[in-house]
């Protein structure tokens, strides 16, 4: 059989106004630049509260789920002082480029949530918490109150659930044309204003690879790989890792072996491969990206 592999474009997650970690230097020129950009080169956009579950293969989001979301992020723009049915600037706390890591939380079967920060997406670049602190501290409060956020769905044969809370905002292109979020739950929670952006694109792609033993062996695999592409167009070694779903490979022994040596061969594959980089306002940017890998022996 002849070995087929697949690569789907790049997936966008997360710009950062900063260049490489290092040197100095390069930040401070990203910096320059982005701080050099006309204030009418800005469009101001609305960010909205996100809800998923992280194991959405198994869990679909329940309505009462979708309804926490909304009384938070209510809570949230009451505490602002905003009018009712005006959406508050996340300026000066929390511009464009800060937005930040999503909120992890734990639902119970006793109705009660916990909650943790996410990782950072890019461990070498700052990543700002504001927007998901509002909504811990909106979600604490509530608790506090005695408020019962949500009833735990019948359909839920486990003790607990995690869902993620994250902040998302529409793409403005380089034309200028707003491009609408993609999200299926979302809570508008306040507006931005953000220069218009390129996203990462694909320049030179390594060859394509099929781990030999795995091929012997007619093994089959997928991965999904998060890194960032620094401003020279090249993926930051440090940032690499793999983030596919642990239960799509952990079953047995072999699996998880099997499993490494396609995540290796990713790894490999991304550090030979070249990206244009992105651009905020003109400038060139680091930024976050996804990126699946299939294997299929035919």
């Amino acid at each position: 059989m002849r070995p087929n592999f697949l690569l789907p474009a790049l997936l966008i997650l997360a710009s950062s106004a900063s260049a490489q970690a290092t040197p100095t230097a390069a930040i401070a020129s990203s910096r320059g630049c982005l701080e050099s950009i006309p204030p009418e080169s800005f469009t101001r956009v609305v960010v909205s509260a996100s809800l998923t579950m992280t194991d959405s293969l198994r869990f679909a989001v329940p309505a009462t789920a979708a309804n926490m979301l909304q009384s938070l992020v209510d809570r949230v723009e009451a505490a602002s002082g905003a009018k009712p049915g005006v959406i508050p600037q996340g300026e000066p706390g929390i511009p464009w480029d800060s937005v930040g890591r999503g909120l992890l939380v734990t639902w119970h079967r006793d109705g009660k949530l916990g909650w943790r920060l996410e990782d950072a997406r890019d461990p070498l670049q700052p990543s700002g918490v504001s927007a998901a602190l509002l909504i811990a501290k909106a979600l604490d409060d509530a608790q506090a109150a005695g408020e019962t956020i949500m009833g735990w769905p019948d359909e839920f044969r486990e003790d607990s659930v995690e869902m993620r809370i994250g902040f998302v905002r529409p793409e403005i292109d380089e034309k200028g044309k707003v491009h609408p979020i993609k999200a299926r739950v979302v809570v508008p929670m306040f507006s931005v204003a953000a220069p218009r952006e390129k996203p990462v694109r694909m320049r030179k792609w390594a060859a394509q690879h099929y781990p030999q033993r795995l091929h012997e062996l007619s093994v089959e695999g997928k991965v999904t790989m998060q890194f960032a592409v620094d401003t020279t167009g090249h993926a930051d070694i440090l940032t690499i890792r793999d983030i596919s779903p642990r239960h799509s490979w952990e079953t047995t022994a072999a699996f998880a072996d099997f499993h490494r040596e396609f995540v290796a061969t990713a790894r490999e594959m991304i550090m030979q491969a070249r990206y244009t980089p992105a651009e905020a306002g003109g400038c060139k940017v680091r930024q976050v990206v996804e990126q699946p890998f299939t294997w299929l022996m035919r």
